[in-house]
């Protein structure tokens, strides 16, 4: 006897058990929401409807406009399931743009490169090209130079207070350290130390204008070190 040759099965994929799903969802809707089989629904006028079961009369008044409401939103949440099942799908596996890899670095306006590089090495990428890579250190590094950018931050604001003691404390206790880890940071790359040079010189021209009591120009040279510190980081990291 010849043997018959059975077809395997194969599971149904993620998009069509949702689609069934959602088929049936849309067919329960209409079947028992929208025209419920118990009853016979007769119209009598624009604004009535009236039903018979079971050989007793009721009957039931509401605005037409209602009613049509209420069949649009039941079409439109069963076809919403079919839509949002569909771009979820679409979305798996796709890769997110902030964290594809260490190199796929966000080009947005104020995008803040520091918060970055915490981000990463939290999740525990480390990047590739770092050139002081301890696996202790980094986290420290990074919480140092965040502390030390978000106090150069807050100069604009105090130098147009006219408090310029804190602008001098700021430069002697965050920046002095954050020049400190730019130092070990960069001491193995010629092209770091040019680049940490240009921040520490930024942050000498803002104690300059700071005791010249310059508003402008203490704003100018902090931005400006914003800039470089950015640019360093791109170097080292």
């Amino acid at each position: 006897m010849a043997s018959t040759k059975q077809t395997p099965a194969y599971p149904m994929s993620i998009m069509t058990r949702i689609t069934m799903l959602c088929l049936l969802y849309c067919s329960f809707v209409r079947s028992y929401v929208l025209v419920p089989k118990s009853k016979k629904w007769q119209r009598t006028s624009s604004s009535e409807l009236r039903s018979t079961e079971d050989g007793h009369e009721t009957k039931t008044s509401f605005r037409n406009e209602g009613c049509e409401n209420r069949r649009k939103f039941f079409e439109h949440l069963g076809s919403g399931f079919v839509v949002v099942g569909t771009s979820s799908l679409l979305g798996m596996g796709a890769p997110s743009p902030a964290y594809a890899t260490y190199g796929d670095v966000p080009k947005s306006q104020g995008f803040n490169y520091i918060d970055f590089l915490i981000e990463k090495n939290a999740s525990g990428l480390t990047p590739e090209g770092a050139l002081y890579n301890g696996a202790a250190s980094v986290d420290a590094q990074l919480r140092r130079i965040s502390d030390a950018s978000g106090r150069l931050q807050e100069i604009p604001d105090i130098a147009r207070s006219k408090k310029w003691s804190q602008v001098q404390g700021i430069l002697t206790g965050p920046l002095g350290t954050l020049l400190q880890t730019m130092n070990q940071l960069s001491k193995d790359s010629n092209e770091a130390k040019k680049a940490g040079a240009k921040v520490k010189n930024d942050i000498i021209a803002i104690g300059q204008m700071a005791s010249k009591k310059d508003e402008a120009g203490c704003i100018a040279a902090t931005e400006a070190a914003s800039r470089d510190l950015d640019a360093f980081l791109r170097i080292v990291y």
